[in-house]
Order: structure tokens, then sequence, then C-alpha cells
């Protein structure tokens, strides 16, 4: 009779001590990030999730700089009459560091300048369009994850060659499997889908001209921007980020995208971005022999790739979201421009 009295007061105090939460579990719980805004939840360190949606595109996120109106209109990825659908993703929550890209691949050519801001926590910049590759699939691979990009056949960047100083057609014409859980730089329809707060941030009335607010007196807490970076970059994550818990997506450095840059974007383009099928010259450079999205290609010797987001060098009117830069041939390197990683899967 002792022993059953005994075991049923045992059996209470265990179910006292899981309820107040004992035995370390709150412990283990505290140990994983969980963003507390809605849309967003960081299963992996400094990765956020961003939760799949259909976005009807409009004037509403067209921004028309009050001092430009005729020569600067930006019109983002979500133009009126183009319906993109986008997948669930994971995208870093910061710009990749200098101390991050180092574990993987050195500057080479591309040292960062102390005029613009060197250590581990600062952003990368003075990286190419190729280089973002060669570092993405150095760390998937390190990581044990699958590679996303092939050039010439292979995934491991060992086998691509030294990174090209030109114009180069097989390294344009790089391949991204975006069903691979590995890293790699987001499209720009993820990029800017992000920026606004993932759906609900699209769905405003009014979306958000800049990553985290709507007006130009409040950038400062979000963004550096030459009124408060001094020209020069900034550690990251020093100001406030935006819904999802995004920092510095509006500021500090500009960010490559994957896509191929191309002006007349509209319901005919993919949401991975302009697709074109290639000719190598004997020069080495890109002949465009089929565009498949039936518009324009911008710049067909030196195929232009994307970048969006302001920097500490940009002027007030290319920080809005939906700027988009077309100045980003894959060979070269900006010294306000760096990148973010996305993955499709963990």
């Amino acid at each position: 009779m002792k022993k059953s009295v005994w075991f049923y007061v045992m059996l209470a105090v265990g179910a006292l001590l899981a309820s107040c939460g004992g035995g370390g579990g709150s412990d283990d719980d505290d140990a994983t990030p969980v963003a507390e805004r809605a849309g967003s939840v960081v299963e992996v360190p400094g990765f956020v999730k961003v939760e799949g949606g259909t976005v009807v595109g409009g004037d509403k996120y067209t921004v028309i700089d009050p001092y430009n109106q005729e020569t600067h209109i930006s019109r983002g990825a979500f133009v009126a009459g183009r319906t993109v659908t986008i997948s669930s993703f994971y995208i870093c929550e910061h710009e990749v560091t200098q101390g991050e890209y180092e574990q993987y691949c050195s500057y080479g050519r591309n040292q960062p300048s102390t005029i613009y801001g060197v250590g581990e926590n600062y952003p990368v910049y003075s990286v190419s369009w190729y280089d973002a590759l060669v570092y993405c699939n150095k760390r998937s691979i390190a990581e044990g994850l699958t590679p996303c990009y092939r050039i010439n056949g292979a995934t491991d960047p060992d086998e691509w060659g030294s990174v090209p100083t030109d114009d180069n057609a097989v390294w344009n014409s790089a391949s991204c499997d975006f069903t691979a859980n590995g890293y790699r730089l987001p499209t720009e329809v993820e990029w800017e889908y992000a920026a606004r707060g993932g759906a609900s941030g699209c769905a405003k009335e009014n979306p958000n001209k800049y990553a985290g607010c709507n007006d130009s007196e409040s950038l400062e807490y979000y963004a550096w921007y030459p009124a408060n970076s001094n020209q020069t970059t900034h550690e990251v994550k020093a100001k406030r980020p935006n819904e999802l818990n995004l920092y510095d997506m509006t500021g500090n450095v500009s960010e490559w995208c994957w896509d191929v840059y191309n002006s007349g974007i509209d319901n005919a383009t993919p949401s991975t971005g302009p697709v074109y099928e290639f000719s190598n010259s004997s020069r080495a450079r890109v002949t465009v022999i089929h565009i498949t999205v039936p518009k324009e290609i911008d710049r067909p010797t030196n195929l232009v790739r994307a970048a969006r987001g302001g920097s500490s060098f940009h002027p007030l009117a290319f920080c809005p979201i939906s700027n988009r830069h077309n100045d980003g041939r894959p060979h070269l390197s900006f010294s306000m421009r760096g990148f973010r990683l996305v993955r499709s899967s963990l």
C-alpha cells in the first residue's frame, strides 16, 4: 500500500515539473531562435523562412523619384499585369560578411578597403557575380549540401578554373538547380518579396517604399545610405530589421541577384528571371541566339546580371525596394556591392 501511494506521489511531482518546463527543456528551446513577427520562422541560425504566396503586380509598387520624375521611375519585379507565385524559401537575415566569405574564398584582386570598411562582421563587397557563385557552391559542398550551380557540367568550383576577369561565355551560361538544398543567390522576385515583408507586406494597400518603413524620414533607422553612412560600409545588423527580421535590405551594400537583367519585365517573364539560350563566340563572349522571353535584351554581348537594394554610396533615389540596378556585368566587382544567401529548402 505504501509503495502504491509513493508511486502516485512521484507521478504527480513529475507532472508538475513537466508543466513548469523542468528537466532542461526550456534551455533547449531557447537555443533555437524564433522570430516573433508573423510570416517568419528562423529554423537554422541566421536564416528566416519566408512563406510563399502569389503577388498580383500593380502600380502601387512603382516609386517615382520626386527630383527626377522623368528619369528615375522604379517599378520593381511586381509590375502591373504580372502575377507571380513564389515558393517558400529561406533567406539569410544579413548580407554575407567578410568573415564568412574568407572561410571559403580568398579575395585575390578584390581585397576590402579601409576606406569602405574592413572587419569580420562587415559585409563582403568588391566581389563579382562569378565570385558569388563560387562562394555559394564552395560553402554548400563544405556543409554537405547539394550545390545549386553548374558550370560546364560541374558543380565543384575547383573544376571551373580561375574566376574570369572578363566576360566569359561558359560562366555566363551557368545553370541553377532550384530544387537543390544548397546556397544560392536570390532571384529578383524572391529578393523583393522578402524585402517587402512577404505576403503580408505585399498585400498592403500602400506597400512600404523601403525595407522596414514607408517614408524617407524614418529611413535612417533602417538603412545605411549617404545621409548617414559617411559613404562607407558598416557592420551588419546595426540598423533595424524589416517585418521579416531581415537587416540591411535597403542599404549598406547593394546585392547581386541570380537573374539576367531585362528592363522589359512583364507577365511572360518567369519568376526565376528571363531565360536565354547562348552560343559562344571566338572571343569568349556571349551571342544571344534565342530569347525565350520576347523582349529586347539589354547589352547582348556582355549579359548584365541584376542587383537590388541601396547602399552606403547610392543616393536616396536608389533606396526604394523597387529600384533595380542594371550595371552588373558579371565579371565586374563594385566597391558597394555584395550578396545575400538563400536556400530553397533545408
